[in-house]
């Protein structure tokens, strides 16, 4: 269960620190980060509906603790995409081209 924990949070990190060169990458990123969770959440409730708790590495866990642990993967989902949202527009402020003014200094007339 350990394993699991942290090669969530291991996927999670990989996602936060990419650099997202555009809003395309931004989205499809968040999107499957979103989905991935999305089918977690849709096989353990086709388990539990078939009966009997989870078992995760030699772990059992029921349907209320699988709930809580969702809720939390998605509250880590939502974060993810806010900072990868926010390492986006850092990125985009940091490599955006701005022009400059024309020098009328040196300008003869």
């Amino acid at each position: 269960m350990v394993f699991f924990i942290f090669a969530i949070l291991a996927f999670l990190l990989l996602f936060v620190f990419k650099t997202y060169r555009t809003i395309y990458a931004v989205v499809i990123s968040i999107a499957f980060l979103i989905c991935v969770t999305s089918a977690v959440l849709a096989w353990g409730l086709h388990m539990f509906s078939q009966g009997g708790p989870l078992s995760f590495f030699t772990t059992e866990i029921g349907a209320r603790e699988f709930y809580h642990l969702i809720s939390l993967w998605y509250t880590a989902d939502i974060l993810c995409a806010a900072l990868i949202i926010r390492n986006y527009r850092a990125y985009r402020r940091v490599n955006s081209v701005v022009p400059r003014p024309p020098d009328t200094q040196g300008a003869t007339r």
